[in-house]
This record gives C-alpha cells, sequence and structure tokens, in this order.
C-alpha cells in the first residue's frame, strides 16, 4: 500500500473507530528558543534533560507507524541534530506521507541549511512554516527580535525555487490581540518582495493557553473578549481561500467555519481526535493526549520506547473518553482539529450545513 493510501485508510477508519496506531504525531523536539513571543512562553524554559538523538532513534525504530509528522518547538533549528532527526523519521516510518516543521526563521542561515538538508532525503511529502504575525513591524514586536520579518524574506528568497510537488513553503499567521486586523497588511507587506505571492500560501490559527506547550496560562491573549474582531480577520481568510481547491483548503475552510463555535463556547465543535487519531510527545519524553492537555499518559523512557506499549496501560480508555466526554481543557489548535475534521466528517458536514441554512 502506498504512504496515500495508507493516510486514506486511516482517515476512513477514524471515522468508525479508533485506529490501531495514531497516525499523526506531534513532536516537540524542543524547547530551547530564540524568539521573544508575546503570545508564548516556551522562550523562557531552560530546556534541559531532552531526548538526545540515539533516544529519538529508538522511538522511532519501535514506533514506527505513522502517516504523519509535525515536528515543531521551540525552534527545532537550534538542535544540532534536527535534519538527522528528520532522516531518522523519514527512514524509519516507512508509511510516512507528510514530514511538516514550523520554524521562526530567526536564524536565517540556520534554517536555510537544515531544510535544504532535509530535503535532500527526499521525502515524499515536505512542508515547512515561516512563522510571520503581521507586517515588518507588528512581527518584529510580536516575535521580540528585530530583524526577523526581513530574514523570513531572505529564506524565502533562498528557498523559493526549490518548491515542487513534493516541497512547499507556507507562511503562518497566529491571531491574537497583538495583530488582530493586520492580517491583509501581512500578506501586502510579502507582496511587496514577491508579488507572486497569493493567499493560498497563507494558513491562519488561533493563539492558544497551555500549560503542557506554550507555558502561557498567565498571557492575555484578547480571545475572550473580542469575537467580532477574531470572526472578521477569520471570515476575511476564508474567503480568499475556500475557492482555492485541495485537500489542505478544504480541510482549513472547515476548520475556519467550525471556529465561529468555539469562539462562542468554548468547547471543542466537534469529537476529537486526540489520542486517537494523534498524540503529542515532547521533548523529555512525556507523552500527552495533546500539546494543550498537560495530562501525562507517560514517559516513553520508562516504556522501553515504545509507544504501543504506553497505549495499552489501562488509563488511556479513561483519558479517551475524558476527551469525548469534553473533561478536557478544550481547543482548537489545528495541531488536533485538522485530524479530528478528518475523523468526524460527517459530523462536520452536518454542523456546516446547519449554520448555514439557519445564517449562522
Amino acid at each position: 500500500m502506498n504512504k496515500e493510501l495508507n493516510l486514506f485508510k486511516n482517515i476512513t477508519v477514524s471515522n468508525f473507530k479508533d485506529v490501531s496506531f495514531p497516525y499523526k504525531l506531534n513532536f516537540n523536539l524542543t524547547n530551547k528558543c530564540n524568539s521573544k513571543c508575546l503570545t508564548c512562553n516556551i522562550w523562557q524554559i531552560k530546556s534541559s534533560n531532552e531526548l538526545k538523538t540515539d533516544e529519538i532513534e529508538k522511538f522511532f525504530k519501535k514506533s514506527n507507524k505513522f502517516s504523519w509528522i509535525d515536528l515543531t518547538g521551540g525552534e527545532i533549528f537550534l538542535r544540532n541534530d534536527a535534519a538527522e532527526v528528520a532522516e531518522i523519521i523519514l527512514r524509519e516510518n516507512k508509511n510516512l506521507y507528510h514530514l511538516h516543521i514550523p520554524t521562526n526563521v530567526v536564524k536565517k542561515e540556520l534554517t536555510v541549511k537544515n531544510i535544504k538538508k532535509i530535503i535532500s532525503f527526499k521525502p515524499k511529502k515536505f512542508t515547512v512554516t515561516f512563522s510571520l504575525d503581521g507586517p515588518e513591524k507588528v512581527h518584529d514586536y510580536v516575535r521580540g527580535v528585530e530583524g526577523n520579518w526581513r530574514s523570513v524574506m531572505d529564506a524565502y528568497a533562498e528557498l523559493k525555487s526549490y518548491q515542487n510537488n513534493r516541497f512547499e513553503i507556507f507562511f503562518g499567521f497566529t491571531l491574537s490581540k497583538f495583530n488582530f486586523g493586520k492580517f491583509e497588511e501581512t500578506v501586502e507587506s510579502v507582496r511587496t518582495v514577491f508579488p507572486d505571492v497569493s493567499y493560498k500560501k497563507f494558513h491562519m490559527n488561533l493563539a492558544h493557553s497551555s500549560e503542557n506547550y506554550y507555558q502561557n496560562s498567565g498571557v492575555d491573549l484578547g480571545i475572550k473578549n473580542n469575537y467580532d474582531a477574531l470572526i472578521k480577520e477569520f471570515e476575511f481568510f476564508r474567503e480568499r481561500k475556500k475557492e482555492l481547491f485541495n485537500p489542505i483548503n478544504f480541510l482549513e475552510n472547515i476548520y475556519l467555519e467550525l471556529l465561529k463555535d468555539y469562539l462562542k463556547t468554548g468547547v471543542t465543535p466537534i469529537d476529537c481526535k486526540a489520542l486517537s487519531s494523534s498524540v503529542y510527545l515532547d521533548p523529555y519524553g512525556n507523552a500527552h493526549p495533546c500539546s494543550i492537555w498537560d495530562k501525562k499518559i507517560g514517559n516513553i523512557r520508562d516504556f522501553d520506547y515504545d509507544l504501543t506499549a504506553m497505549l495499552n496501560q489501562n488509563i488511556v480508555p479513561e483519558i479517551k473518553r475524558d476527551i469525548l466526554n469534553k473533561n478536557c481543557p478544550n481547543c482548537w489548535t489545528p495541531c488536533e482539529a485538522y485530524q479530528s475534521v478528518f475523523g468526524n466528517l460527517r459530523q462536520a458536514g452536518k454542523k456546516i450545513l446547519f449554520k448555514r441554512n439557519n445564517g449562522k
């Protein structure tokens, strides 16, 4: 079975029951970070005892049935072995269809060097997201690094010719009170350098709080009391991408439609597939259902680096029930929302049709 068909099989199965092994892994490779974001406190963590390269290799030798891996941080390219880890992932996961890496591009040369190295490994589908939270002054302010917007532009200039049907770069805009009303200006700022860049090159998501990942539970992101401003920005973006038909745009359109419900209620709008279709692994080997909930399932070091053995614990069905009953922090972050949409296509479709038929 080829890699696309294997992913499609898992997505199909997830609409009816739990898949036998999570097809997506959100792997936070490091908490080391050279940004100083207003929306996130990862950069304040004094990270130590992170998984070593040989431990990561042991994990992927035993836990290698993933079809989709988000390799994130922190800033993953601050780890000297980042490209080596990507090579391990690609070598050991024979069914891997999609490898995704977000990066802040603070160190342009380091980013470009590592991305070119990973391209040389010939992944089936490799996408990179350059964080871009505003036009130049806004982005540098939100990210806390002067010159960061410029380094993003410079890195894109060096890598844009490498794009093809196997490798693509996107710009990731995280919406918070710090950049309300700045999305269109952000796109136009990129177009002043690269006139051919369109909205299809952008992704948008909502800033979230998490003790588990962002370490930002005390940060006011401006989400609770700015419903109209948030919806205006998301609708502006959705209207410009919904006609661009491909699986990712289809998925993002549903994510944005259901975001309205989440912003009104604070409750995950459809059944969440965390710990069924996906799992989150932190830099120290701790596994959690998702990036938002700090509920610890176990540490892979205690299970001889075997995720299946960890997920066979008696506590796992109970955690899954809590997720299904929404006895969790509730979120709508793309890290978990996308596979939840994939695994609830009928539920999501009915909800969207109801909203449209009733003018909501």
